[in-house]
């Protein structure tokens, strides 16, 4: 394979001024991948020097996962207006259609499902719903179309068996799969990235939505207020836990192959398809905007000391065995230094991922010992299905709905935007901070060093292979008869550009070197490793490490520049040239330098966060302008 010949083997394969070892970036990318996951690991268990964990240190946490989740802290609730379209009887338990606003606009349909004959408020569970879902066919201006009856209607057979067995259950539709149908997918295959600087993700409306239907569920006089628990499957399971985490009045939580660890989803998947990490089987409601850098067993410590066990089967691919272990060894753990080891369990049961009777009883099992205790062991009803389009709740969609627009204004309550007017330039640069890794690899003491690289790009050009630890973390191109410390640097985009740039005259601005950083030219991610038809998915990899791309470039620009001024003394004048994504990356590192304060000359500059790389959360409170006005670092024109 090309990725493991020598750089001498490298430069005969591939001729002067075309592709310079095309694993740089991928070797860079690795090193860095590794390195954050084990630092996150490691992070997320520093609680063990502190046990018991104190309370406010637990709140913490949660106010953590809120903001990861990008739900607003202390977000007032408004009213439910819940209506009930109608209701379905049969000989044991009633239907009712409800649908409820969990914010104005925000519509949640859903299905309740009531037991008939009850002496006194029972004890309920709220549903949520993964990636199942039902349609009808319906005729809309002469041609025959799929209409969404929701994910509710695909699940229906858990509202049904609870009630049977005496549970109040609520089934509610998720907001892509509902009646009506939102969007989960923006960052995996619509290139919605700026989702990430927005702090948005569609794992915060689905916890919200389940918080307020426990609002709901809490109001029924049919239900015992103190006996709620909720659980549900795969998309649901990742759900059950978010919400469970966020609200203490869930009394008990099943998640059903619903929790893979960071390592997982990113290094150790466990099957052939999913080899590099799990990511690429899951969608953007199964992940945090991970500016806290959380790692998913912290998610389970949060449900503690309240029962919560986790379900999951033996040879599911994307929900893998090693994935849910190693974070559920890590909650074990922390039930036990809290006092209630008893509280917590896994059960592994046969298969892949599917829904099977096996693990439906074991999550009944759990609900009669913590809600149901004194009723004696039992199994479970037989499956009883109703048919879908009796379930449907809407008719019409409301006129007013803004499910379908959930991305574009559910971030905007966490909007905190003061910088723009010069009042709070210190918030942006303590988000920016955040937004950019403090340092790429294990040592925190590590050096940035250059060495001459074995491969020459084109007659006139040397090549310099910027390091830390060994690894390479930027390539630096010059003019092989530059006799003194450039003045000007170019953020190479690519390579066939650096070369006219370096080898050009020019009048203006004339080029001393060219910078490549990871992702760029010589330091290019590929997109060969046939994960999913070729998607490496680098931007939602390094999101759930707390940056992104520019994030990490960011870092690897300020590191570069403390190499310069140790080399000079700090005493180098530099001008920094860069365009569109990586005129973004230049502002950023003047805002956040605390050495050379280069000056920028900068085109094609982004004028919103729909056409700017990523920054996470940065978008909550700055333009992309207000960088350059935090850095004091106007364009030369």
């Amino acid at each position: 394979m090309i990725g493991s010949l020598s750089p001498f083997m490298m430069f005969l394969l591939f001729p002067i001024g075309q592709v310079v070892i095309p694993c740089l970036g991928d070797r860079f990318f690795e090193a860095y991948q590794k390195a954050q996951v084990e630092h996150i690991e490691q992070e997320n268990s520093s609680w063990k020097m502190s046990v018991p964990v104190p309370e406010a240190e637990i709140n913490r946490w949660r106010k953590q996962l809120g903001v990861v989740l990008g739900i607003p802290e202390n977000l007032p609730k408004t009213p439910l207006q819940v209506e009930r379209n109608g209701s379905i009887d049969t000989a044991s338990f009633r239907v009712e259609k409800i649908v409820l606003q969990s914010r104005p606009g925000l519509y949640v349909t859903g299905n309740l499902y009531l037991p008939k004959n009850l002496a006194k408020p029972a004890p309920a569970v709220l549903y949520v719903c993964g990636h199942g879902n039902a349609f009808e066919e319906v005729v809309e201006n002469g041609k025959k179309i799929k209409q969404s009856l929701g994910s509710k209607v695909f699940y229906r057979n858990h509202g049904a068996r609870l009630a049977l067995m005496g549970y109040v259950c609520l089934v509610i539709d998720t907001l892509q799969l509902g009646e009506i149908e939102g969007t989960h997918h923006g960052t995996y295959n619509k290139g919605m990235f700026w989702w990430q600087s927005m702090g948005y993700t569609p794992a915060g409306v689905e916890c919200l939505n389940g918080m307020r239907a426990i609002d709901f569920l809490q109001s029924l006089k049919e239900v015992d207020p103190n006996r709620i628990g909720v659980t549900g499957r795969s998309g649901g399971g990742a759900s059950t836990w978010w919400i469970a985490a966020m609200d203490t009045r869930v009394k008990c939580a099943i998640g059903v192959a619903g929790m893979a660890d960071l390592r997982a989803h990113l290094i150790a998947g466990e099957q052939a398809r999913f080899n590099q990490g799990v990511i690429t089987g899951h969608c953007d409601c199964m992940f945090m905007v991970n500016s806290e850098r959380l790692d998913f067993s912290r998610i389970g410590q949060l449900c503690a000391p309240r029962p919560a066990l986790l379900i999951n089967t033996d040879q599911d691919p994307i929900f893998p065995v090693g994935g849910f272990r190693r974070p559920t060894k890590e909650i074990a753990e922390f039930y036990k230094a809290m006092g209630h080891p008893e509280r917590f369990s896994v059960f592994q049961g046969k298969g892949g991922h599917e829904d099977t009777e096996e693990l439906q009883q074991a999550a009944f099992d759990w609900l009669e010992t913590w809600l149901n205790p004194t009723h004696p062991p039992r199994k479970l009803a037989p499956r009883f299905l109703l048919e879908e389009w009796t379930l449907k709740v809407l008719q019409p969609k409301p006129k007013d709905e803004k499910n379908t627009t959930a991305h574009d204004w559910f971030w905007k309550e966490s909007q905190s935007r003061k910088s723009a007017d010069g009042q709070n330039p210190s918030h942006l640069l303590e988000v920016l901070n955040k937004a950019v890794p403090t340092r790429l690899f294990g040592d925190p003491k590590s050096q940035i060093t250059r060495r001459k690289s074995p491969v020459t790009p084109k007659e006139g050009i040397l090549a310099w292979d910027i390091l830390e630890n060994e690894v390479v973390v930027a390539q630096l191109w010059t003019k092989n008869n530059l006799t003194k410390p450039a003045q000007i640097l170019l953020l190479g985009q690519n390579q066939e550009s650096a070369q006219l740039a370096l080898l050009s005259p020019a009048k203006d601005f004339p080029i001393d070197e060219v910078l490549f950083l990871p992702g760029k030219g010589s330091m290019l991610f590929s997109d060969k490793r046939l994960i999913d038809q070729g998607d490496y998915q680098i931007h939602r990899r390094l999101a759930l490490l707390g940056t992104t791309v520019a994030g990490v470039q960011t870092r690897v620009l300020l590191n570069y520049l403390g190499l310069l001024g140790d080399n000079n003394h700090g005493e180098t004048k530099l001008l920094i040239k860069a365009e569109k994504d990586l005129a973004l990356v230049a502002a950023c590192t003047k805002a956040l330098s605390k050495g050379i304060k280069p000056q920028l000359k900068l085109s094609d500059y982004p004028n919103s966060w729909k056409e700017a790389p990523p920054l996470l959360r940065v978008g909550l409170v700055a333009e992309p302008e207000d960088i350059l006005l935090v850095g004091k670092s106007a364009a030369i024109k």
